[in-house]
């Protein structure tokens, strides 16, 4: 299981059930890659900064829908070989296909939040626009769901 943590700053007119926000997340992305011979597992960690427009349907639900760029911090791949039953992880130097991580991604989160006095529920789902790695036809897709606690200003 992968994780995120971060905070956002949420802008809802008590006048209009639109709304906005920014934010700044640290996540943990996984992947794995069947290969034709090999297995490759990834791991990604990201600094993701979402721009949403919010939908309020009534004050508890509300619909989520933007753009979010993402910066990778770090990575790591795994080769999963499999020689006489067992299996044998490696972590790849940086001259193999570790290399070939984009830094840069884009995604479209969209998603519903749950609030319930101060207490928040957010699940998203991050449709990758920009592919994770140079020379695949592979894209982030991510699926978060989150807790949080709202603070009022």
């Amino acid at each position: 299981m992968e994780w995120v943590v971060g905070g956002e700053l949420i802008y809802q007119s008590p006048k209009s059930p639109f709304g906005f926000s920014f934010g700044v997340l640290y996540s943990q992305q996984g992947i794995k890659i069947n290969g034709p011979d090999e297995d490759y597992f990834c791991e990604l960690d990201n600094v993701n900064i979402p721009f949403l427009l919010h939908y309020r349907f009534n004050k508890f639900l509300a619909f989520k829908i933007g753009l979010q760029p993402g910066i990778d911090v770090k990575h790591s791949v795994f080769l999963e070989e499999v020689c006489n039953c067992y299996e044998e992880y490696h972590s790849m130097s940086s001259g193999d296909e570790i290399g070939l991580v984009n830094q840069f991604n884009l995604s479209v989160p969209i998603g519903l939040s749950f609030d319930y006095h101060h207490l928040v529920l957010d699940l998203r789902f991050n449709l990758g626009v920009s592919k994770w790695q140079s020379g695949r036809d592979s894209y982030h897709r991510v699926l978060q769901l989150t807790a949080g606690y709202r603070f009022n200003f």
